[in-house]
């Protein structure tokens, strides 16, 4: 607090989005507006044996501060900007903090990410992560969990950054592939839940892009997985009432866009619909 250098803040450790706030409501909460403005400096370090390097010095008064939450996500926005740090697996190197001191900046002052920009983003992400959702060793073995966590935080990051903007408001583009990615998820848990699970299940969930000719495939794929499975009638009915329920309204995507990557919206209905 630059105003009141003796102002301690609680430290809490649930991210940098939920520190700002709470160091912004305790600013506001001690202020006499008819006396003086809050000022917050945000410093980031990089700290390397004894050498400290500045990586982001910005100063924040409480109007900026105010029109960044003035559209507060009503939601858990713990560790969501932490979502963007790539941590290598099994390997000794270094996180990778780019991709988070970006989305840092653009928030702190207060700009707005273009959607097609964070997508890209968060579908690189996506793809790093993939192999922990899903175990192709063994089978259709799917960690929905993880999964789950990072749609969910991602979808509340979109919203901030985005300027309250909503991630569920999907072009038919993206609706196309949430719901394939939906139908996709059920037919995984229906073929566990009768019974039917060889190692080639989880194929449909490996592709390293989900344009609008794999999007169809997978379709085609789970259509004749269900006329050729020995389930009983009744969770072969069962399925299809779900796909009719879900079935994009059109197969058709855009011509000058039949060739992107669709791959976060497919995931995102994957585990939305997965058992």
């Amino acid at each position: 607090d630059l105003e009141n250098p003796a102002n301690r803040f609680e430290d809490k450790r649930t991210g940098f989005y939920d520190q700002v706030l709470s160091n912004y409501k305790k600013i506001k909460s001690s202020i006499n507006n008819t006396v003086r403005k809050g000022q917050l400096k945000t410093i980031v370090l990089k700290v390397n044996n004894s050498q400290k390097i500045v990586l982001i010095d910005s100063n924040l008064t409480i109007d900026q501060l105010e029109k960044i939450f003035q559209k507060l996500p009503a939601k858990n926005t713990a560790m969501v900007f932490e979502e963007l740090i790539i941590k290598p697996e099994k390997s000794k190197k270094p996180p990778i903090w780019e991709d988070y001191l970006w989305a840092i900046r653009s928030f702190l002052l207060g700009l707005p990410i273009q959607r097609h920009d964070l997508l890209l983003k968060f579908s690189l992400h996506l793809k790093k992560k993939q192999h922990h959702f899903i175990e192709t060793r063994k089978g259709s073995f799917i960690n929905s969990k993880e999964a789950k966590t990072f749609f969910s935080k991602t979808g509340i990051l979109y919203e901030i950054l985005c300027g309250g903007e909503s991630m569920d408001k999907l072009s038919g583009d993206e609706e196309l592939a949430y719901k394939i990615g939906m139908i996709a998820g059920k037919y995984v848990s229906f073929k566990k839940s009768v019974g039917e699970n060889p190692n080639s299940l989880a194929d449909i969930l490996t592709y390293s892009k989900y344009d609008e000719s794999k999007l169809r495939h997978v379709f085609s794929r789970v259509s004749q997985g269900i006329f050729l499975s020995n389930a009983a009638e009744n969770k072969k009915e069962e399925f299809n009432s779900f796909v009719k329920e879900n079935i994009p309204l059109t197969m058709n995507v855009k011509f000058e866009k039949q060739s992107e990557d669709y791959s976060y919206f497919f995931f995102r209905g994957v585990f939305e619909s997965i058992a």
